[in-house]
C-alpha cells in the first residue's frame, strides 16, 4: 500500500511541527533564534535542532513542560526530549522496540502511552524516572491509526493499517488496569484518517484511505459514543480525502483541509463539520494544496496549517484559517517544507507558540522588533546576527544555525540504570 506524504522530508517533517506549536501556544524561548516577520502577523524563529533527524515520529507535551519525541524514520527505537525553556534537546532512553507511524497519548497520570507502529505491543514512558515500562499489548497490530484521550481517561485507538490493509477494529486502553479491551468496530475500515474529540464527549472520525488502496479516498464519517461503546454514521465529507488535517475550532465545529482524493491529486479544499446538524459544508480553500501537513489551533482562535506535500513538491508555506470569517490568510513560510507532528505548548512566553520537532518554530506577534537574537543549537550558543528586513513571508536561511548537534555540559541526560 503506497503512503504518499508519510515519512517524507526527514528532518523537515520535524521542522513543520515546531512551526505549529509556536503559533498556537507551544514554546520556544523568545531569545532563541532568528526571526522574520510574515503576512498574517506570524514568523518563524530558529531554535535548537534535534539530536537526530526523524520522520514518522510522535511529539508529546509532558506535564513538566518538556516535549517527548519518540520513534519514526531511521531511528525508530530512539527517543529525545525538547526543553522549551532553553530551546535545547537532550537524549531520552530508547523504547523497547522500533516504532514508525505509531501513536503517543499523554495519560491523566502524566505518563505517555506509546502503542503500535505495525505491531501490537505498547509501552509507557514515566517522566519522573525517565524510563519506559512495558504494558499490555493491543489486540490488533496497527499503524496510520488514531489514538484519542476520552474524558474518562481511557484511550480510544481505532482503525489504521493492520497487516497490509485498513482495519475497522477499535479498542480501549484502561490506564488504571493497564490493559486493553475491545470496543465496537467502525462501520468502515480506514487508515490515514483523522479523529477529533467533540465537546459532547463523542469522537468524530472522518475520511481516510479505505480497502483497495490510495485510490479509495473515503468521504464517510462516524461518531463513537463512549457511553455505549458504539459507532453511528454521521454526515459525509463533501470530498473523499486521506492524508489531510483536522482541527476542532473554538465554536465546536471541525475544520478538515487538504489531503489526497481518489484521483491521487492533492487538494487545497477545506470543509466544516457542524455537530448540531451532523453535516459538512465547504469553506474557502487554502492558498496551496497540502498532503500530510501540520495543523494546530492557536490561542487566539485561528487554525494554522503549514507545510506538507503539494502533489509536486514540499511546500514551505503556511495558512491561517479564521473561523469567524471562514477565510484563509497566508502567513510566514518556513525555510524548508515539512509534515507532522505538531504540538501546541502551554505557558509559552510571548503571545503564543506552536511546537516542535526541528529547528524552526512559528511565532505570532503584533510587531517585529529589530534586535539581536542569539542562535541556539542544541543548547550551544553559536553566534549572533542582526535581524535584517527580509521579504514578508520568508524566513532567512541561517546556515550557521544548522551545525551538527552537540550537548552542553548542563544539558539533561538520561539517568543511569
Amino acid at each position: 500500500m503506497r503512503r504518499a506524504g508519510r515519512g517524507r522530508g526527514g528532518l523537515s517533517v520535524a521542522v513543520l511541527a515546531c512551526l505549529l506549536a509556536l503559533l498556537a501556544g507551544p514554546v520556544i524561548p523568545s531569545g532563541a533564534g532568528d526571526a522574520a516577520r510574515a503576512d498574517g502577523g506570524g514568523y518563524w524563529v530558529l531554535t535548537g535542532a534535534p539530536l537526530y533527524g526523524i520522520s514518522g515520529q510522535t511529539a508529546t507535551l509532558l506535564l513538566t513542560g518538556a516535549v517527548l519525541v519518540a520513534g519514526g524514520g531511521d531511528y525508530p527505537q530512539n527517543a529525545q526530549k525538547y526543553y522549551p525553556s532553553t530551546g535545547s534537546w537532550g537524549p531520552a532512553w530508547a523504547m523497547s522496540r522500533g516504532r514508525p507511524l505509531h501513536t503517543a497519548t499523554l495519560l491523566h497520570n502524566g505518563r505517555v502511552l506509546v502503542a503500535g507502529g505495525y505491531v501490537t505491543s505498547a509501552e509507557l514512558y514515566d517522566p519522573p524516572s525517565e524510563t519506559w515500562h512495558a504494558t499490555a499489548s493491543m489486540h490488533v497490530g496497527r499503524a496510520h491509526d488514531t489514538a484519542t484521550m476520552l474524558p474518562s481517561g481511557r484511550v480510544l485507538v481505532a482503525g489504521g493499517v493492520s497487516g497490509s490493509s485498513p482495519t475497522r477494529t477499535a479498542e480501549l486502553y484502561l490506564p488504571n488496569r493497564a490493559r486493553w479491551i475491545r470496543t465496537g468496530s467502525m462501520a468502515q475500515a480506514r487508515a490515514d484518517f483523522q479523529a477529533v474529540l467533540l465537546p459532547s464527549g463523542e469522537v468524530l472520525v472522518m475520511g481516510g484511505e479505505g480497502p483497495g488502496g490510495p485510490t479509495n479516498a473515503l468521504a464517510s464519517a462516524e461518531l463513537y459514543d463512549p457511553a455505549t461503546s458504539t459507532w453511528t454514521s454521521t454526515g459525509s465529507l463533501t470530498k473523499g480525502r486521506w492524508g489531510f488535517v483536522a482541527v476542532l475550532l473554538p465554536n465546536g465545529k471541525v475544520l478538515a483541509a487538504g489531503g489526497y482524493g481518489s484521483d491521487l491529486n492533492a487538494t487545497a479544499t477545506a470543509e466544516i463539520y457542524d455537530p448540531t446538524t451532523g453535516t459538512w459544508t465547504s469553506t474557502a480553500s487554502m492558498s496551496v494544496a497540502r498532503v500530510s501537513a501540520a495543523a494546530v489551533l492557536l490561542s487566539d482562535g485561528p487554525a494554522l496549517v503549514a507545510g506538507g506535500w503539494t502533489g509536486a513538491t514540499d511546500t514551505t508555506s503556511a495558512d491561517l484559517y479564521d473561523p469567524t470569517t471562514g477565510s484563509w490568510t497566508p502567513t510566514g513560510s518556513s525555510s524548508s517544507g515539512t509534515v507532522p507532528p505538531v504540538i501546541r505548548l502551554s505557558g509559552a512566553p510571548d503571545e503564543g507558540v506552536a511546537l516542535v520537532v526541528a529547528p524552526l518554530k512559528f511565532q505570532r506577534r503584533t510587531e517585529r522588533a529589530r534586535r539581536r537574537r542569539r542562535c541556539v543549537h542544541a543548547g550551544q550558543s553559536i553566534g549572533d546576527r542582526e535581524d535584517r528586513a527580509e521579504p514578508l513571508g520568508q524566513l532567512p536561511y541561517l546556515d550557521h544555525c544548522h551545525r551538527p548537534p552537540r550537548l552542553s555540559a548542563g544539558e539533561p541526560a538520561p539517568p543511569s540504570r
